[in-house]
């Protein structure tokens, strides 16, 4: 399955590293792969804070890289609260920005639009994620340039485009 213009990754069963221990994978849990760096969505820093930034980062599967889609829309509709299976914490537009270039953050679930995503189609086996308080959707940062494939670069929203690889 792809979520937001990116592949999700096949998941390992289980693994200890020094900073976190990869969880047995639940059916619902989800690791989502940017197409363009190939690198996973991912809880910087193994944060558990509200405001704990969210970047892409090379794909380990531990449980900072697990997502889970809980469906928030009417029935039928593809719109979800996206929670992280290491904190708890959902994805969040900061301060329920509607700009181009507002971070991405994880935030405890209150059930505002900031925090909830439609998905939409975006062809090919890919998927974008579009906040449904602005009809924005979630990128990394995009600056048009090969920086935007680098690990650390954070994700934030900004206009729906199939062809942005972003």
């Amino acid at each position: 399955r792809d979520v937001t213009g990116v592949q999700t990754c096949a998941l390992p069963i289980s693994a200890s590293t020094e900073e976190s221990e990869v969880v047995t994978p639940l059916p619902e849990d989800i690791a989502i792969q940017v197409p363009g760096s190939k690198s996973c969505v991912d809880v910087a820093n193994y944060s558990m804070a509200n405001g704990g930034p969210i970047h892409q980062w090379s794909c380990h599967y531990d449980a900072n890289q697990l997502w889970r889609f809980t469906a928030v829309g009417a029935e039928g509709e593809p719109v979800y609260a996206i929670t992280s299976r290491l904190s708890g914490l959902a994805l969040d537009v900061t301060q329920v920005s509607t700009a181009p270039g507002a971070p991405i953050q994880q935030w405890g679930y209150g059930g505002g639009n900031n925090q909830k995503f439609r998905v939409i189609d975006a062809g090919n086996g890919k998927f974008q994620l579009q906040a449904m308080h602005s009809g924005m959707c979630m990128s990394v940062t995009n600056t048009g340039t090969s920086s935007d494939l680098d690990l650390g670069v954070v994700f934030r929203q900004y206009p729906c485009s199939a062809s942005d690889w972003h």
